[in-house]
């Protein structure tokens, strides 16, 4: 049909749309008629206001990115496809990072469904957001609408899950697919890059911390003591130091690639497949129950505790009122033959710093010691030697602490503990606001970037361009690319580098056109994690 010959002043738009979307000529006839945009916008204002839907993912982006496409579809030239990654920079603050989040990102994006109220409610967004009408152009948007029943024309490749990668690698890939929506791989770079940095950056953050103990037991166990001991040796205590549940759920879920210890329920939940525990926790007390019970009543409530719990794993707080009395108490007399006769684990929590004699704080390697010195006194007899000449608790009893810890202090603790003879299983690190909270983009330098985008131009012509940003410090990198281990080194090509012909990409589709093409175990996640942690030996 002849679509010059439309009445564009008086005009149904949406019947027009629903009649004509299958026709390319209407597509071209859309683009190429400069006055239909404002027409269409017109059109939504003649109607009701459309209230902001929470699921409209257009929304879901930076307000200046909902004024690109119209920079680069004009007269001259029309961007048909573009070819965007991400990754940690250079100068991030470690070497390699613990892939995560893929999987979330495509589940997320799988479930996008944009529809005529969605665009309508971002015309009248943007009419009152901005100073000047008309910056949202909603052409890209009705044609997925209309031609991809609301599902993003996105491809997106990414490297496995749980791989250990080196900084300045791509972990992920996202590509456009139809020649009218191109910009919206550039669109989405809030939503996808939110999904990726942060897991990534939260699973980096709990291997950093689980290799200084990993080193430690290297150093003072068997390999049989820790490898049944490290998965164990940290737990996660972030759920309260995070801003949101959600925040809880990916980070906490992140951890879990590294440890197997947990008491963030959301994260614990979001990691399980088909009922299958991910992480676990013990029974544990905290302040306001031994404080119900007043100084005097202190061990009577252990003893009312180990009645409670005659077997298995015992957590109980020991600094409510005196720390160091708590410590010799539990270790000596009355309950400590109740503790040794105990088919399980006694867990001392020492949860704040020590005083020294003239009232300072101790650090908390200090803290530390004190009260294995103290059980050293107490326990003199029951405590044994390893095979690699350290002390061990006798197995009925351990120590827990997490008082605001970080990695240096972890390594002050384990070193202090190994200078003083003792095996780096006695103790296991509760962690919280410095796994889950204290870190941002920044942390590891994520950053997306164009590296390939595809003009027509004005003559019908293609121009590939492969442009890079040259600025010091935040360089990135052209064209499209294959990732690939090369004698033992996980290395970036082009992609039609003659290095890689032959040796498969580790990037792998997880998504096209709002369909998932992978969908890992997490299991399998976990196994990939360790056989590249035994790799680069951490």
């Amino acid at each position: 049909m002849s679509y010059l010959a439309m009445n564009i002043d008086d005009m149904d738009w949406d019947t027009v749309f629903a009649e004509n979307y299958n026709d390319p000529e209407f597509w071209v006839w859309i683009r190429s008629t400069d006055p239909l945009l404002t027409k269409y916008i017109d059109y939504v204002f003649r109607g009701p206001f459309y209230p902001m839907d929470p699921n409209n993912s257009i929304k879901d982006t930076d307000s200046y990115k909902l004024s690109q496409y119209n920079m680069v579809n004009n007269k001259k030239q029309r961007l048909i496809e573009m070819y965007a990654y991400i990754e940690p920079r250079k100068g991030a603050r470690d070497a390699h990072v613990v892939v995560a989040g893929i999987q979330d990102v495509v589940n997320t994006l799988s479930k996008v469904k944009v529809t005529l109220d969605h665009i309508k409610q971002m015309i009248w967004f943007s009419n009152s957001h901005f100073s000047q009408s008309y910056h949202f152009n909603p052409l890209p948007w009705l044609k997925i609408v209309f031609c991809h029943s609301g599902n993003l024309p996105l491809e997106i490749s990414g490297v496995p899950e749980g791989t250990i990668l080196p900084v300045s690698i791509p972990i992920v890939t996202i590509k456009s697919t139809d020649e009218d929506c191109a910009h919206i791989v550039s669109h989405y770079e809030g939503l996808i890059q939110q999904g990726i940095w942060y897991p990534t950056t939260v699973a980096t953050n709990a291997l950093s911390f689980h290799s200084v103990m990993n080193k430690a037991l290297k150093i003072t166990a068997t390999d049989e003591v820790r490898n049944k001991f490290l998965p164990f040796a940290m737990q996660d205590f972030g759920l309260r130091g995070c801003t949101c549940i959600q925040q809880a759920i990916i980070g906490g879920k992140a951890v879990l690639y590294i440890i197997m210890g947990s008491d963030t329920v959301p994260g614990v939940i979001a990691a399980m497949e088909d009922q299958e525990m991910t992480g676990y926790s013990v029974a544990a007390c905290e302040h306001n129950q031994v404080t119900a019970n007043g100084a005097e009543g202190e061990f009577e409530f252990v003893d009312d505790l180990l009645n409670l719990y005659p077997n298995g794993i015992l957590s109980v707080v020991s600094d409510t009122f005196d720390m160091f009395n708590h410590t010799d108490r539990i270790s000596s007399g009355h309950l400590r033959d109740r503790i040794l006769a105990r088919d399980g684990i006694f867990v001392t929590r020492p949860d704040s710093l020590g005083k020294k004699d003239n009232g300072d704080d101790m650090t908390p390697s200090e803290t530390i010691i004190h009260i294995f010195t103290i059980f050293e006194r107490n326990l003199r007899d029951y405590i044994k030697i390893n095979e690699k000449g350290y002390k061990v608790l006798p197995d009925q009893y351990r120590v827990i602490y997490g008082d605001g810890l970080n990695i240096k202090k972890i390594e002050e603790i384990e070193n202090e503990l190994i200078a003083n003879g003792w095996c780096a299983s006695n103790i296991i690190f509760g962690v919280g606001g410095h796994l889950l909270q204290k870190i941002n983009r920044d942390t590891e330098r994520f950053a997306m970037k164009a590296s390939q985008q595809k003009f027509r131009m004005a003559d019908n012509t293609i121009e590939t361009r492969n442009f890079s940003k040259e600025t010091p410090g935040k360089e990135s990198k052209k064209g499209t690319f294959h990732v690939c281990e090369i004698d033992g080194v996980i290395q970036c090509f082009n992609e039609n580098d003659p290095k890689v012909e032959g040796i498969p990409n580790m990037l792998v589709r997880y998504f096209i056109n709002g369909n998932i093409c992978k969908d890992e175990n997490f299991k399998d996640i976990r196994a990939r994690v360790k056989h590249y942690r035994d790799q680069l030996n951490v």
